[in-house]
């Protein structure tokens, strides 16, 4: 999980209480880190982003772009304190799998963030049930 906030007390206890409840959480303090951590190859495609929308050097909106080009299947929850209807829209079109409002209890975000992994989860079950399938099958069974 990628975790993504400009404000350093605050990214902290986000990754503090990510980190308890579901594995090491990757910290970026600035949208520019985020989208260069992403286009990484040599860093696996994170399952979940949870990442401001305002954010120095690239916007949330930038990073949400970024993790869904490197990999569709990212579930990317976006954070903001000024959220309207245009951007929560434009968000959801890009692929975000959810939106938080801040000031927000711990516990929503932990809840959304639960859904997002379990999402990322079904994801990568149905892919490799698909490979297994393909595999059984086998092109070369195929007559006709």
């Amino acid at each position: 999980m990628l975790l993504v906030e400009d404000n350093a007390s605050l990214r902290r206890g986000i990754a503090r209480a990510l980190d308890e409840r579901f594995g090491e959480v990757d910290q970026a303090s600035n949208g520019a880190e985020a989208v260069e951590r992403l286009r990484d190859r040599g860093v696996e495609p994170y399952d979940v982003v949870v990442t401001d929308l305002r954010l120095p050097g690239a916007s949330g909106i930038d990073v949400l772009r970024t993790a869904r080009e490197r990999d569709t299947r990212v579930a990317v929850v976006l954070m903001t304190a000024y959220g309207s209807i245009q951007t929560a829209v434009e968000a959801m079109k890009l692929g975000a799998f959810d939106f938080v409002q801040k000031p927000f209890e711990l516990e929503e975000l932990e809840a959304r963030v639960a859904k997002a992994c379990n999402h990322a989860r079904l994801i990568r079950e149905v892919a490799t049930l698909r490979e297994e399938r393909a595999e059984r099958l086998g092109v070369d069974r195929i007559v006709g």
